[in-house]
């Protein structure tokens, strides 16, 4: 087995490496009877120091629910940057019957390219997918996470 190692010089600072952390918390709880998303507690914002840089979105939502008011009523959740959606899941805790669904933790980790050195805002947002019926995020005001992770390249 050979291996080939670039000599150190060779290769431009930043590349690869972790450059800066954000992190935040929230134990807010955030319901939502909508068909409409709505923003949660759970946000960050990072200032990339180069517009080739990655940004790593780990986020930890726990306390997720739905509620008993409609068999299908299930919950949506997604990640925007700012204005723009980069992730969505969807279903959570679907079980067609009228009963509540204590979910439990939703992870999302999302790899962004914002190609900008301004400031810039991840959040989460929740949704029902029928109208009237609740879901929740935090319900018993539980931990949630966000690191955002700036990845030089």
């Amino acid at each position: 087995m050979s291996r080939f190692q670039i000599p150190q010089a060779l290769v431009p600072a930043g590349i690869g490496k972790v450059l800066q952390v954000v992190y935040a918390s929230t134990t807010t709880r955030t319901q939502s009877s909508s068909t409409t998303y709505a923003d949660t507690a759970l946000t960050a914002s990072i200032t990339p120091s180069s517009t080739a840089s990655t940004i790593i979105a780990y986020i930890s939502h726990n306390g997720a629910i739905k509620n008993a008011e409609n068999s299908q009523n299930a919950l949506f959740i997604r990640l925007m940057r700012d204005t723009t959606q980069l992730a969505e899941n969807g279903g959570i805790g679907y079980t067609n019957s009228a009963s509540r669904n204590a979910v439990g933790s939703i992870t999302i980790i999302h790899r962004d390219s914002p190609a900008t050195t301004s400031s810039i805002t991840y959040k989460t947002q929740i949704r029902t997918n029928t109208s009237g019926a609740t879901v929740a995020v935090n319900d018993s005001n539980d931990f949630s996470s966000i690191t955002l992770f700036e990845i030089g390249v």
